[in-house]
């Protein structure tokens, strides 16, 4: 399905960079050209967190959340 798509090009670009953290923001302009819009990245964002396929972490001085591949 398109939402399994979406999910699966979300997951890739993260494990392609396992040592990087991300920001939400970060991530939807990153994967701009490739048919997934930002209310698209928010919410599988939290599906995998949720399923524990990747990681929310905080930094100092900041209020965003960025995530990691798990």
């Amino acid at each position: 399905t398109y939402k399994t798509e979406q999910r699966t090009t979300l997951l890739n670009f993260l494990s392609q960079n396992p040592d990087k953290t991300f920001s939400a923001k970060e991530i939807a302009l990153s994967l701009a050209g490739q048919n997934i819009g930002k209310s698209s990245v928010y919410r599988n964002l939290a599906e995998l967190e949720s399923e524990r396929k990747i990681k929310r972490v905080s930094k100092a001085g900041s209020s965003e959340s960025f995530y990691q591949f798990f």
